[in-house]
């Protein structure tokens, strides 16, 4: 019923953990930017699985 919102979210996840460690390699300076802009990738993530959360509970009518 909700699978692409599954599949997206995973995909978030998955591209927020490349995301960091993606930093391994830069340079100091480009790293700080590169830590803000994943921090600022990793709360969107947040909200969209909060939306996702009611999505579900609406659905379902069962606490989750």
């Amino acid at each position: 019923m909700y699978a692409e919102e599954i599949v997206f979210t995973c995909s978030r996840l998955l591209a927020g953990v490349l995301l960091e460690l993606s930093c391994r390699r830069l340079p100091e300076e480009r790293k700080q930017v590169r830590l803000k802009h994943s921090k600022d990738y990793h709360l969107d993530t947040l909200f969209f699985l909060e939306g996702n959360l009611a999505k579900l509970k609406e659905a379902n009518r069962v606490p989750i």
